[in-house]
Order: structure tokens, then C-alpha cells, then sequence
């Protein structure tokens, strides 16, 4: 889902936590690297 406030805030807390637990280096890089088409899409797809 992409921000702008369409997930609830408990889902937000479970996506923060499944981060902390598994946070690493590469982990960073292949989210960086997902991000960086999302910045191209238009906003109603």
C-alpha cells in the first residue's frame, strides 16, 4: 500500500516492528531499490 494515509496505524506498527527485527545492510538496498519506480508511478494506479 502507498502512505499518504491509507493503511491504519496498527498496520504501520507491524511494518515498522517486521523491520526492526530483520533490518541489515542489503535489506536497506533492496528497499531503497523497490522505492526508486515507485517514485515514477502516477498517484491514482
Amino acid at each position: 500500500k502507498r502512505g499518504k494515509g491509507e493503511m491504519s496505524e496498527d498496520e504501520r506498527l507491524m511494518l515498522d516492528n517486521k523491520y526492526a527485527e530483520n533490518h541489515s545492510f542489503f535489506n536497506d538496498i533492496r528497499l531503497i531499490l523497490k522505492t526508486i519506480p515507485a517514485l515514477f508511478q502516477k498517484e491514482s494506479v
